[in-house]
């Protein structure tokens, strides 16, 4: 065992655990308030109203131009923020 708590009593070792679960940390977050937060944000992304067009030729989706959208899109490629998707389109055959 660690030489620090060799010389504690078992009553002074459940105070000191006690008094830590207790603290009050001032850079803590509430589960309430980090759910309101992840709310508020998820909230902000999806206002935003985006239509895609396109044509498929060989498996591909090529996307129309945008204007005024907060997201890139070039060929069949998409990019939102820090994401970049890429589609690709696969014909399913039926027997």
């Amino acid at each position: 065992m660690s030489k620090v708590l060799d010389g504690i009593k078992v009553e002074e070792f459940d105070q000191l655990i006690a008094q830590f679960i207790e603290r009050e940390d001032p850079n803590a977050i509430s589960f309430e308030a980090l759910d309101e937060a992840v709310r508020q944000q998820l909230d902000e992304v999806t206002t935003a109203h985006v239509e895609l067009t396109g044509t498929i030729r060989d498996g591909q989706i090529t996307f129309d131009p945008l204007a005024d959208a907060p997201i890139i899109v070039q060929g069949n490629e998409l990019v939102i923020g820090g994401l970049r998707l890429v589609v690709n389109l696969r014909q399913v055959t039926t027997a």
